[in-house]
């Protein structure tokens, strides 16, 4: 098999890549091109190879008409290319595409004459290294991010704390994919922001449950209200009324919590966080959020 150089090449040294925080731009960064194909490349790694095969072919036949297997991989690699393309918005290579795809079936389409000969390996040479241009230098405009294979698990996830939990609490969803998802890029202040913000959703549903009012209040005043009325809880509620003053105190035990340990350096005075820190606050916010919506505290309909 011939080994791309040009756009593997590319992909390889020019790239600007990262392997976890910051994404950066570097002409000097050497790279693991194995870790560039397993993030976002693998595509592209195959259209390379597709175009080398052809291109050293081409090469050795410069005059000759394109055989039909060779016109069969050339518009495989066609419709891959657009493929790609449109993923990641290649909007100039894109059209090139398009542009040269019609040009070779019109010449395909010919018949040898004295003006043409069809559609030739020097045509097909020419347009090759014309996409390969093309690819290389679209791909030099944009930023290309990896994200660390053992955060694959939190980015974008709908369900992160699970399907119970987005059931009883629907409009923390956002939040909860948005946690994992900073978690995911490294965005550790951000993570732990959408948690706490996740967390306001429960605390909201808690609050209407003792029909406390929630906009515009302080936590602090909210948990205590709620505190004060689990303390007053009675058979009124039911048979298991103590099972459900013992889940609700608790459940007003860990806000307060929450509250002091992370809620209010974030909001308010801008604590810093770490990957450790930041892992640390979410595995405790759902397993709290599991908790919650298994002791059945959901969200009003």
């Amino acid at each position: 098999m011939f080994a791309p150089k040009s756009i593997l090449t590319y992909l390889a040294q020019n790239v600007a890549f990262q392997l976890g925080s910051k994404c950066f731009s570097s002409q000097s960064t050497s790279l693991s091109l194995l870790d560039m194909l397993k993030a976002h490349a693998v595509g592209f790694y195959k259209i390379a190879i597709g175009m080398e095969e052809l291109r050293a072919y081409a090469k050795l036949r410069s005059a000759v008409k394109v055989d039909a297997s060779d016109r069969a991989k050339f518009e495989e690699l066609l419709a891959s290319m657009k493929q790609e393309c449109k993923k990641l918005e290649l909007h100039y290579t894109l059209a090139m595409v398009r542009s040269i795809e019609a040009n070779y079936k019109n010449k395909v389409a010919e018949t040898d004459t004295y003006f043409s000969k069809g559609y030739i390996e020097s045509d097909l040479l020419h347009d090759l290294n014309t996409l390969d241009m093309s690819f290389s230098n679209e791909l030099g405009s944009d930023l290309i991010f990896r994200i660390a294979s053992n955060k694959n698990e939190y980015f974008e996830k709908d369900a992160l704390f699970g399907s119970e939990v987005t059931n009883a609490f629907p409009s923390a969803t956002d939040n909860i994919r948005n946690a994992g998802t900073c978690f995911a890029v490294e965005q550790w202040d951000a993570s732990v922001f959408h948690l706490m913000k996740t967390l306001e959703r429960a605390l909201h549903a808690l609050a209407t449950k003792f029909s406390i009012p929630f906009e515009h209040e302080t936590w602090n005043k909210v948990i205590e209200q709620i505190e004060k009325r689990v303390r007053s809880m009675d058979s009124s509620f039911g048979s298991d009324w103590k099972d459900k003053k013992k889940f609700y105190s608790e459940a007003a035990s860990q806000f307060m919590f929450l509250k002091e340990a992370w809620r209010n350096y974030v909001t308010h005075v801008g604590d810093v966080y770490d990957e450790g820190k930041a892992l640390s606050v979410l595995t405790h916010v759902r397993v709290v959020m599991q908790a919650l919506a298994k002791g059945g505290l959901e969200e009003s309909p």
